[in-house]
């Protein structure tokens, strides 16, 4: 099969021209080009960016917002020669068992990590090099949500609820630093 335009990829899977603009731009797509610079879209690109644009489609989502989460967790995902991530049943599984888990907590993605960010957080992994939440750092992460919205700000959260993978030193009585006690 031969490589198709950009406003025949369109009808194809479904999306707009701006929604396409915005995904290749956050997901840095390599769209190849022809000699008069245009976009080509090869058969294997555009099955790639099918099952992306169902997935989104499943998450009832457009293609750049699934685009955008994706670059907002910073997923490690295997890529296509055109930088287009793999969208296998471990993407799929893995974004809605995250999001469950966040969403019991009261937490939407953005505002995760922006959390993480905020707060230094260093998550444990998963097989393939993504975040993942264990009980601890969901009790930590509610923890945090609530004193948060008592009025809390990230730097007392950061000096007072140590994160699962902190060991909180036993304070010693003030004797035992200070003679004069």
């Amino acid at each position: 099969m031969q490589n198709i335009t950009m406003s025949q990829m369109l009808k194809v899977i479904g999306v707009t021209k701006s929604t396409f603009m915005k995904t290749e731009e956050a997901l840095a797509l390599r769209v190849p080009r022809n000699q008069k610079g245009h976009r080509e879209f090869p058969a294997d690109l555009v099955s790639h960016l099918q099952v992306l644009q169902d997935l989104a489609e499943a998450r009832e989502q457009d293609l750049s917002a699934l685009a955008a989460d994706l670059v907002t967790l910073r997923l490690q995902l295997p890529l296509d020669a055109y930088g287009v991530p793999s969208a296998d049943d471990y993407l799929q599984n893995y974004l809605q068992s995250f999001e469950q888990e966040l969403a019991e907590i009261g937490l939407s993605l953005r505002d995760f990590v922006g959390l993480e960010t905020q707060l230094e957080l260093a998550l444990p992994k998963d097989q393939r090099g993504n975040r993942c939440l264990n009980r601890d750092w969901r009790r930590y992460l509610q923890t945090v949500q609530e004193k948060m919205a008592q009025g809390k700000n990230a730097y007392w959260v950061v000096y007072n609820i140590p994160t699962p993978n902190q060991v909180r030193p036993q304070l010693a009585h003030a004797s035992a630093y200070n003679p004069e006690y």
